[in-house]
């Protein structure tokens, strides 16, 4: 099962593929388009007043909503603080804001050394509606809080996942693992 999923998985890197978010780059909202190594700078956008994230997540009811996740639990150290504003802030975008994709592009909110991302590999548009937040529990299950981490759905042809700068991310799962 994992050898065919990450083939296939694999065959989707064509369009968005590993990419490298820059260690300089201000704080603030990012897109990259396809074929583009460059990050395009994005209006602020307004938080709103709720929390980041829905405590009422039971961690048995969060594989339900994103179908076969994969995940990818990184080693390097991450700052926390930095990762809650770039948390804040996706969730903000895709729940608040619409968070839509356009086909084969990357969006990411990078804090300090911190950055919260989402890769969609379809040629269509692509929506985050309150999947950043359940992956980001999902993260929190499977690797712990605090550390880095990457969740690939591909029935939704998406990684979602929290890095630092520097670092590859977008890797569409190849490394990933199947949670039963």
């Amino acid at each position: 099962m994992l050898i065919f999923t990450s083939s296939v998985v694999a065959a989707l890197l064509g369009s968005v593929a590993c990419f490298v978010v820059p260690t300089n780059l201000p704080d603030g909202f990012y897109t990259v388009y396809e074929g583009s190594d460059i990050p395009i700078r994005q209006p602020d956008i307004e938080l709103q007043a709720t929390g980041a994230r829905d405590v009422s997540n039971h961690p048995r009811n969060l594989f339900k909503r994103l179908v076969d996740p994969l995940t990818h639990c990184d080693n390097y150290a991450f700052n926390g603080d930095n990762y809650s504003t770039a948390l804040r802030n996706m969730n903000s975008w895709c729940n608040d804001q619409g968070g839509a994709l356009a086909g084969n592009t990357l969006k990411f909110f990078v804090s300090g050394t911190a950055v919260a991302y989402v890769c969609n590999y379809t040629d269509g548009r692509n929506t985050c509606f309150h999947e950043f937040e359940q992956a980001n529990d999902i993260m929190d299950v499977v690797c712990g809080r605090g550390r880095p981490v990457s969740v690939h759905v591909a029935a939704y042809a998406k990684t979602l996942g929290r890095a630092n700068t520097g670092v590859d991310i977008c890797f569409a799962g190849t490394h990933a693992k199947t949670i039963e």
